[in-house]
């Protein structure tokens, strides 16, 4: 077949005489292209990698080793680098080779129908015979996905963007909760950092309110990766689903400290928070109770609070809150979090 557009894309044939072809994808405005887990019970599946052409060199003009396969940043699947194309990729490749064919073969038809006049044997009608070839295909197009965590991976330097906390990196398939973890609380407290120009742009409410809000994230934060940390902690020859399984019968298990050091000691035997002292246990555990109030009761003290906190404040009253208890609680939370992932080799 002679290829048209598709022509420049065209790389000879393989040992069984089938058409080869390397298309590029076209850079995002992130300069990422997106990549498709191939495993259909991964979630979310989707992610983006620097394009491959970026990847062959070192920055230094050295030349690099072609990137032949991918790991999955959510499920650590490796596979082959074109195992990793998104469906919207697959079709507008699709559409590209549709629009080539249908080329060809009206060129084929517009050869063997050329119009021309002939007289009918014997009579004084003549026959006309023409072709005109229709509308050609359009080619589907596709725009990749924003995402809004970007990581560099600390051990092979590649940069890659992902759906939430996604604990591998796609190039060398190494760990980087960590990662995760710095750039989560960092947001956190470069809020915090903000409170004293909200204050005298909005009022002390309004900076009262992101206290809270900053709280109740380190201990949001918290939660979700005592869950990632749990599932990928899980002995390896469980399934995907039933690694998934067994985090979501947790239900809530992780919002409380006590039930969340018994599930990691029952399940995996590990001192959930052996890195930290009795002292900041107790610590946790008021923030825990704050973040409750914060939630559920207008950020104030009920009873039940009182009573978890051994509190001096009043029912009814504001919850006391300071930017000192929030650092300590993203410090505490840093500390019992880095330890998790450094035990787990995550």
């Amino acid at each position: 077949m002679d290829w048209h557009e598709m022509k420049q894309f065209h790389r000879g044939k393989d040992n069984q005489g089938r058409d080869m072809f390397n298309i590029p994808l076209q850079p995002d405005d992130d300069g990422m292209v997106g990549r498709e887990c191939p495993n259909a019970d991964c979630q979310p599946r989707y992610f983006k990698i620097t394009p491959p052409d970026h990847l062959q060199s070192d920055g230094a003009g050295q030349a690099k080793p072609p990137v032949e396969s991918l790991c999955c940043p959510y499920c650590a699947r490796r596979d082959g680098f074109q195992q990793f194309t998104t469906e919207e990729q697959i079709q507008w490749v699709k559409s590209l080779m549709l629009r080539d064919v249908v080329r060809q073969v009206q060129r084929t038809l517009q050869s063997a129908f050329r119009t021309h006049t002939r007289p009918a044997h014997g009579g004084i009608f003549t026959v006309r015979l023409s072709y005109k070839p229709g509308r050609l295909p359009s080619v589907r197009h596709y725009a990749e996905k924003r995402l809004r965590n970007i990581v560099r991976c600390d051990q092979c330097n590649e940069t890659y963007a992902v759906y939430g906390v996604a604990p591998v990196c796609p190039f060398c398939g190494m760990g980087n909760l960590s990662l995760h973890l710095k750039r989560s609380l960092g947001v956190i407290l470069s809020l915090l950092e903000f409170r004293p120009e909200v204050e005298a742009k909005a009022g002390q409410d309004a900076g009262y309110h992101l206290l809270g809000n900053c709280l109740e994230d380190c201990i949001s934060l918290f939660e979700g990766f005592l869950k990632v940390i749990y599932e990928r902690a899980l002995p390896a020859s469980l399934s995907l689903q039933d690694r998934r399984n067994a985090v979501e019968a947790l239900r809530n298990t992780f919002q409380s400290l006590s039930r969340a050091q018994t599930a990691f000691q029952a399940e995996l035997s590990y001192d959930l928070f052996q890195a930290v002292s009795a002292l900041d246990l107790d610590f946790l555990e008021v923030q825990f109770a704050k973040r409750h109030v914060i939630t559920h009761n207008l950020s104030l003290v009920d009873g039940r609070y009182r009573t978890q906190a051994d509190a001096w404040q009043r029912s009814g009253q504001d919850l006391d809150l300071s930017p000192e208890d929030v650092l300590r609680l993203a410090d505490r939370i840093t500390t019992v979090l880095s330890a998790a992932i450094a035990h787990f080799r995550l």
